[in-house]
């Protein structure tokens, strides 16, 4: 019985938090459903154009030891660097596509990640951000080495690449990054876990408890040990919160949450019917409206 416990511990372990590149959504995948239908066939030429645009192969070695990948885009010297994050078993390209295109007509230089566990970076272990916003720190470190230490950053994050980079506002951020921008990100790792639980039926607690002890044995972390609220609660970097109306992933109510524990200069941009990370298709010209100018109002401050 015993033996039985643990290999389903492990089952759980491998399919919440497992990086199987098999698994792993493809740089042109978007979802099945037909809430996503319309939008298919831009996103695709979306990312065959951005296929095209020149880049280089970043590698650098996380505070753990896990090989990390970018793909840095140059675009001037001394110019403004975005990075961006992107989502649970996701990609860069397809998860920063929009954002990609009015970054690059800015004229600001980019650095795309493979978040650990993910594509091209190494890892085993999805974390939800416990683990990746140390990732991103180590990331403005090599690039600030990189670029120059005064290089004005602001870290770009959609979904789980949204909490990643709010969960590093507790973590003494150096002076030149400049804002967040998070896309449909959640309050905690421990409230998505518990909101696909409670979507897919199943007895919270209890599942709960298993989840959290399947990241603990085999993933060496802890779900419930970080807070996107909490780190909010002590941010000192400016905030831009997007989320569509409609998700029905990741609840709009947990932007309005980090929203309001949100210590730091604060900006909240709801986009009625969007639903999970579709909000930059959905409302096109408010969306680039309000990103371009969180973008361009904290690179000339």
């Amino acid at each position: 019985m015993i033996l039985i416990f643990f290999v389903s511990l492990y089952c759980i372990y491998r399919y919440v938090f497992g990086g199987n590149p098999k698994r792993l959504a493809g740089d042109d995948e978007v979802p099945e459903s037909d809430k996503y239908a319309e939008y298919t066939k831009y996103v695709h030429e979306r990312i065959e154009e951005i296929r095209k645009v020149p880049f280089q192969e970043i590698r650098m070695k996380a505070r753990d030891g896990v090989t990390l990948y970018g793909r840095y885009y140059h675009r001037a010297d001394g110019a403004p660097l975005v990075l961006m994050f992107h989502g649970y078993r996701s990609s860069c390209l397809r998860d920063g596509m929009g954002a990609f295109r009015f970054t690059e007509e800015c004229g600001y230089n980019i650095l795309m990640v493979d978040q650990r566990a993910h594509r091209n970076s190494g890892g085993k272990t999805i974390t939800f951000g416990v683990k990746e916003r140390w990732d991103c720190l180590d990331w403005i470190q090599y690039m600030r080495k990189l670029l120059g230490e005064d290089t004005k950053m602001i870290l770009i994050g959609l979904s789980m690449g949204a909490s990643t980079v709010l969960m590093t506002t507790d973590l003494d951020l150096p002076d030149n990054v400049k804002g967040i921008i998070a896309d449909c990100g959640y309050s905690s790792p421990k409230d998505i876990l518990k909101s696909v639980i409670k979507k897919m039926k199943l007895p919270v607690g209890p599942t709960y408890f298993l989840v959290r002890l399947s990241a603990r044995i085999y993933g060496g972390f802890d779900p419930a040990s970080v807070s996107t609220c909490d780190t909010l609660a002590v941010s000192k970097v400016p905030v831009l919160l997007i989320h569509g109306e409609e998700d029905d992933f990741v609840p709009c109510e947990m932007s309005r949450r980090n929203y309001e524990a949100c210590a730091s200069e604060k900006e909240l941009f709801i986009v009625p019917g969007a639903n999970h990370g579709m909000s930059y298709v959905t409302d096109m010209p408010r969306y680039v409206e309000t990103f371009k100018g969180f973008l361009q109002r904290h690179f000339e401050s």
